[in-house]
């Protein structure tokens, strides 16, 4: 969850960008997007470092991870709700695009 999600102090769209980071670091390591961060096992602590720290979900850093991508988690963890993009601002990220000019590609050669 996002941090405005668990203190109620106001959510909408944005706060579902930081879920949807949460996704794809999820989808990255199969797992815990926090890593050692947080204990999966104990809701009341993952939600007080959430609430309480600077902290965001732990970014892959791999080479299956690219430069783009590493980006893109980055705005989604944005901690300032204000601050975080928009969906329409996300699908201009170059991340998004570098993804839809590969798959344009692979069409090409199928």
């Amino acid at each position: 969850m996002a941090p405005e999600v668990i203190t109620e102090k106001g959510t909408g769209s944005k706060s579902d960008i930081w879920s949807l980071g949460c996704t794809i670091v999820e989808m990255f390591v199969g797992g815990n997007p926090w890593g050692e961060k947080i204990d999966d096992q104990n809701l009341f602590q993952a939600q007080q470092v959430i609430t309480n720290s600077e902290l965001v979900p732990s970014i892959p850093k791999s080479k299956n991870v690219s430069k783009n991508c590493q980006d893109f988690l980055n705005q989604c963890f944005t901690r300032e709700y204000n601050l975080r993009p928009s969906s329409f601002e996300l699908l201009k990220h170059p991340w998004i695009l570098e993804e839809n000019i590969l798959e344009e590609q692979r069409d090409a050669i199928d």
